[in-house]
């Protein structure tokens, strides 16, 4: 998996999504809610790299479905956030709050059992700091989902 997601998000191996696109559509599915949110990538990242690979691994739902409803409610703050996997455990353990909701999902999002999609759980902050930002919405569940540990 570790040579994967190498591949993948920092070789820019885009046609690798297409590898996990059904099992995420099947764990979405499951999970049985309204909203995924899928963790946003900083504008710099998104520069350097071209896309965001937690978005490109929900693109199944987005071209097949109108439910649930794919929707990029976080925006990422920290101008340059350093990536996870080249900041050590501490580092990440102390890392400020780097998301805020879009003010124009907030009402959109009252009320929905909301999912929040990200690639890789490494220390869980980054799910936690999503789902703390997205406190406000008032969902009716918030859960996590990734596609690898």
């Amino acid at each position: 998996m570790h040579d994967y997601m190498h591949q993948y998000k920092f070789n820019g191996d885009l046609r690798l999504a297409k590898v996990f696109q059904h099992a995420v559509q099947l764990a979405v599915d499951a999970a049985q809610v309204d909203v995924v949110i899928p963790v946003p990538v900083s504008d710099t990242t998104f520069d350097h790299r071209g896309f965001n690979q937690s978005a490109e691994l929900l693109q199944l739902i987005v071209e097949n479905r109108h439910h649930p409803v794919v929707c990029p409610a976080l925006k990422v703050v920290t101008r340059d956030k350093q990536q996870q996997s080249k900041q050590g455990r501490k580092d990440r353990m102390t890392r400020t709050q780097p998301f805020v909701i879009d003010p124009n999902y907030v009402e959109k999002l009252r009320g929905n059992k909301i999912l929040i999609f990200d690639d890789v759980y490494t220390t869980g902050r980054t799910l936690h700091f999503a789902a703390q930002a997205l406190q406000t919405v008032e969902a009716t569940s918030l859960i996590g989902l990734t596609l690898a540990r």
